[in-house]
């Protein structure tokens, strides 16, 4: 007989209801089974019977049954093949033989065979059988949630028994390994003598575990040839002569974690490089800044002198290197900045028109002693009162005009303003830079975006660092902008950008007159006494220089370190102190500190930075040493002058 029932109502059963599938040709011990089951007291059983090995395989492809009580004897199947037949199918199956013998052995090769348990047919009555079937169910869920958390942690158990020199491998580790079929594995020969095989690995193991504990981590290749990192910890059992009889141990695949560690100290190491750069860059930009500063202040006394033509010429061919290699030095800064993250972006109102008026007049004097045409096209009713960074758009474009007439010998350099899109929140420009020069050979287009990427002419040398296309293209990029190029070789370039702006609202009330330049050394009309802490020789004598032939009401003490600075504040009154940072026996934060702590509460004394090191201004010791300005070497006197005349009248800190 078939004791049926309906799929549906089987796959909504309780949790404390298990499925159970009879295979068994004998229709009274089915019957006997199926009632046995139902006198088992607090647990609910639900069965379904088939009578052939080939209905079984089919009814397990439809259900997922809690246990199979599994005759091996079948119309289509006898003996274990029966057993070997449906694992292979099923092999996650949890089965009970049934048998009709008593010999204990074919109980003890059914289990070895893969079954869970098994019942001599006659021989148990309803415990016996709940016993069997909750033992089997709890060790198939323990099995399985074992399972499903050695897959989690790629971690696997094997087994190696000396006698049969047989490697008895888990699921997860042949899945490590990518061996397909879970079977015994004959560590022979082949794998002893093949230092290759991608099993030689666990014959080094089992040799090095004989009668002690190994833990370690190995690389290996898998079957596939994929290289791999592996945890492995084996250790031997002994029976009671002290031989031993087999190796245990666990394998669990350590790749990821490996890569995850090897990314961190790579990070780490990025980051650690990353300081040593900054660092460097704030020496180099020091080093080469302070002399660059003396040299820069020197020719600002010097043309304040009656001079020949010919000391005219010199100085003025002194002041245009100078500037050529500060701009190199900026640009290997700014560079550097861009690459590290630490470029900020403004968002400020700002009048379109100012800025295109401020980039005309710079590049205005870049036609002198050229034949070219220079000018700005702009759109009618072009929105000109934005919101965003108008020191990077003039940058950019100062950039792309400075490069155009660099490689333009005669003809003409543009600047066209074109509207992309316009509403009432913002506006679309579109900036192209045209000009009649040499052009740029097709095959080096993608390269000129490149730090350092430069392109070469036989017949001219262009000077520059080749970064301030690199630079132009990361200011661009940061604020969600394109930037690109179409050129011919021996006709000219049209360098093009597009940016997005937010409009100024009317409250803004940025649409203010230009501030005219204003000579600050003028406003300073009463005796000033400045304390100049500065360790360069150099810099003390030509910064004192300026500061009192350009005014006589300024007087300047010289402090050749922080520690001299600290004492002559300590016995004198002065109105303003310039301090380096980079400075022997006491530096310049160190004699802030000090200063700040013994100054009088109604005597707050300004105190400006003279720095050679663009990268200190990311510095969060300028708050909290208290430091109210900054002045970044080489200057410009009038520069010197307006921070002195702002704090002066200012003593509110930064």
């Amino acid at each position: 007989m078939e004791i049926k029932a309906n799929n549906n109502h089987i796959n909504k059963l309780y949790d404390n209801i298990h499925k159970v599938l009879i295979i068994e040709d004998n229709e009274s011990d089915a019957l006997i089974v199926s009632l046995l089951l139902e006198d088992i007291p607090n647990t609910r059983y639900q069965t379904i019977h088939k009578t052939s090995l080939q209905e079984g395989i089919d009814a397990l492809k439809e259900i997922q049954f809690d246990v199979v009580l599994l005759d091996l004897h079948l119309p289509d199947s006898f003996g274990f093949e029966t057993l070997n037949k449906l694992l292979f199918v099923h092999p996650d199956a949890n089965v009970i033989v049934l048998t009709g013998q008593q010999d204990k052995k074919i109980g003890t090769e059914a289990v070895s065979v893969g079954a869970q348990d098994y019942l001599v047919k006659g021989t148990f009555d309803s415990e016996w059988l709940g016993r069997a079937l909750n033992y089997s169910i709890q060790r198939k869920r323990y099995l399985k949630r074992l399972k499903e958390a050695q897959k989690f942690a790629q971690l696997g158990h094997w087994e190696y028994i000396i006698s049969n020199s047989t490697l008895y491998p888990s699921e997860e580790v042949s899945n490590i390994l990518n061996i397909k079929d879970i079977n015994p594995i004959d560590i022979n020969d082949d794998i002893i003598n093949n230092k290759n095989h991608f099993l030689h690995f666990f014959y080094k193991v089992i040799k090095q575990s004989h009668k002690k504990t190994i833990n370690k981590d190995w690389e290996i290749k898998d079957k596939k040839g994929n290289n791999k990192s592996i945890y492995i910890r084996a250790n031997s059992i002994t029976d009671t002569k002290g031989e031993v009889i087999k190796i245990q141990g666990i394998l669990q695949d350590i790749t990821e974690r490996k890569l995850k560690d090897q990314l961190q100290k790579d990070r780490d190491l990025a980051i650690e490089s990353a300081k040593i750069k900054e660092n460097l860059l704030a020496n180099v930009s020091h080093e080469m800044r302070t002399p660059l500063t003396a040299v820069m202040s020197s020719c600002e006394l010097i043309t304040d002198m009656p001079l020949n033509d010919e000391q005219k010429e010199l100085i003025t061919s002194i002041q245009q290197n100078s500037s050529h290699l500060l701009v190199m030095i900026n640009d290997i800064l700014e560079i550097s900045s861009q690459k590290s993250g630490k470029l900020k972006l403004e968002n400020v109102p700002f009048n379109l028109f100012t800025i295109l008026k401020n980039t005309y007049n710079i590049s205005k004097v870049k036609t002198q002693g050229k034949s070219i045409d220079y000018k700005i096209e702009t759109p009618e009713n072009m929105p000109h009162l934005l919101v965003g960074d108008p020191n990077r758009l003039n940058q950019v474009i100062v950039n792309l005009i400075s490069n155009a007439f660099k490689f333009t010998l005669g003809g003409s350099v543009s600047l066209k303003v074109e509207i992309v899109e316009d509403n009432e929140e913002e506006a679309h420009f579109q900036f192209s830079v045209k000009d009649t020069g040499i052009g740029i050979p097709q095959d080096k287009i993608h390269y000129i975006f490149e730090p350092f990427g430069r392109v070469e002419n036989k017949e001219h040398n262009f000077q520059g660092t080749g970064l301030g296309l690199a630079i132009t293209q990361n200011i661009i990029t940061a604020q969600n902008g394109g930037i690109g190029v179409y050129s011919e070789e021996g006709k000219g370039s049209t360098f093009y950008f597009d940016l997005k702006f937010k409009k100024q609202k009317v409250t803004d009330n940025s649409d203010k007159p230009e501030v005219q330049k204003v000579d600050f050394t003028s406003q300073i009309n009463t005796e000033t006494k400045i304390l100049l802490a500065e360790d360069q020789l150099s810099l003390q004598f030509t910064t004192k220089k300026i500061l009192e032939k350009r005014n006589p009401l300024i007087s300047v003490d010289i402090a050749n370190n922080g520690k001299e600075a600290f004492d002559l504040f300590m016995t004198n009154n002065y109105d303003l102190i310039i301090m380096d940072i980079q400075m022997p026996v006491m530096d310049g934060f160190e004699a802030v500190e000090a200063i700040r702590k013994n100054e009088k509460d109604d005597n707050h004394i300004p105190i400006i930075i003279m720095t050679a090191d663009a990268l200190v201004t990311e510095n969060e010791r300028f708050q909290k040493n208290m430091i109210n300005d900054y002045l970044f070497k080489p200057f410009k006197p009038n520069d010197l002058f307006e921070k002195i005349v702002i704090n002066l009248n200012n003593k509110v800190i930064h």
